[in-house]
């Protein structure tokens, strides 16, 4: 009914009156905010072939347009997207499109895309069209998906307990770093787990990234991992989905200062810390752990394991000594660029070589003999006394008797 009116008002006042016509243009440039917030006559979408092309789409009934102006965000865009694309107006219905070129144009997946149309009218009025907001997904596979605890996982295959994994591990995590980094009970977090590292790398390079260490761009603001033989998936993701979400984690706590946080924080805040790693127990073993000093830069790609291992071990030992929240305080100075010792010192009172002594000691296994001394200390004490004990009371029974 309302668009019948519309159209019949529409062709009354679009006589070869001029009075008409300019009212007619008056009443357009009023009425089209309503019009739109009634969503009547204007129509604006996006399109794309994921790596190949994003395409914008607007027609409207509008009065005369001079300019169409559109505009796109995205988190990894340096600044606002604006372009003036073609547009035509025939008996007032304006139509306007712009293809972005993706292969031009690196557009990482799962950005999210923000929108929008500015007209420009023949008086120098500006008419906003409201914001739309999509997600630029790898469409190359079908998803599947699960959400719960403001957590998503996506994955690709039949398997759901794949999914079910993928989000424990994923909760589990965000749990863990809460009082560290005083994030949200809620804060969300989305997971893609692709079928392959092929796949995932991919669907990176098209938009000119790559994916390093298991550790795709946090700016991305999405997770994505891999889980390639069904058999090993959960063993797999419990190993790269921690380290993942606690970068994207950190990423947002401290943005692009990410880079100054020292690798074994960074990998430490990931771990859950439990029976000690025959690579870690043997290392604290034969005194061959790496230095945390030298893991404050990157770790050796020969002893990557056993630098995962300490630095899980040693960011749980301090905040077993410390707490979360001096930990989360270390995090925050470390992230200013402060020096790895300067701000250990600073925060915790103490160098790091004097902590890594301490944890070392805490963590250093008992040799065979020690371990037994230790475990049967007790009767060994008794056992001692009794052989002290026995000869003096056999010299007083005998002393007795010869008395």
């Amino acid at each position: 009914m309302f668009n019948h009116r519309f159209h019949r008002l529409h062709r009354f006042l679009s006589g070869k009156n001029a009075n008409l016509r300019n009212l007619r243009n008056l009443w357009f440039v009023f009425l089209f905010p309503f019009l739109l917030a009634a969503q009547t006559d204007v129509q604006s979408e996006a399109a794309y072939a994921y790596g190949q092309m994003m395409q914008f789409r607007l027609t409207a009934v509008t009065p005369p347009i001079t300019q169409v102006t559109l505009h796109l965000q995205t988190s990894t865009f340096p600044a606002e997207y604006i372009v003036q694309p073609r547009f035509t107006q025939i008996d007032g219905r304006l139509a306007a499109q712009h293809d972005l070129d993706l292969t031009q144009i690196a557009l990482p997946p799962f950005t999210a895309v923000t929108y929008w149309w500015t007209l420009t009218t023949a008086d120098g009025k500006q008419i906003e069209i409201p914001a739309q907001r999509f997600v630029y997904q790898d469409d190359r596979f079908a998803w599947q998906g699960v959400t719960g605890d403001d957590i998503t996982i996506f994955w690709a295959g039949e398997d759901e307990t794949l999914g079910a994994t993928a989000h424990e591990i994923t909760r589990q995590t965000r749990e863990q770093l809460q009082p560290v980094l005083d994030l949200a009970a809620d804060e969300p977090v989305t997971v893609y787990v692709y079928p392959s590292s092929a796949s995932l790398r991919s669907g990176l390079r098209l938009a000119g990234l790559d994916w390093q260490d298991g550790l795709a761009d946090p700016r991305l603001d999405v997770v994505l991992v891999t889980a390639v033989n069904q058999r090993t998936a959960a063993s797999d993701l419990a190993q790269s989905l921690p380290p993942a979400v606690a970068r994207l984690l950190l990423y947002r706590s401290v943005g692009d200062d990410l880079i100054n946080l020292p690798p074994w924080l960074v990998w430490g805040l990931a771990g859950e810390d439990g029976e000690m790693s025959s690579v870690l127990a043997t290392a604290v073993r034969d005194q061959t752990t790496v230095p945390l000093t030298e893991l404050c830069q990157t770790f050796p790609d020969d002893q990557k394991e056993l630098a995962v291992a300490q630095s899980v071990s040693f960011v749980a030992y301090l905040q077993e000594q410390f707490g979360a929240e001096k930990v989360g305080e270390l995090t925050a100075v470390l992230a200013e660029g402060v020096g790895c010792d300067t701000a250990v010192r600073q925060v915790l009172a103490a160098s790091l070589n004097e902590l890594e002594s301490d944890w070392l000691q805490a963590v250093r296994l008992p040799s065979p003999v020690r371990l037994f001394f230790n475990q049967n200390a007790l009767w060994l004490i008794l056992l001692l006394i009794s052989f002290v004990l026995f000869p003096i009371l056999v010299w007083r029974i005998m002393t007795r008797r010869s008395n």
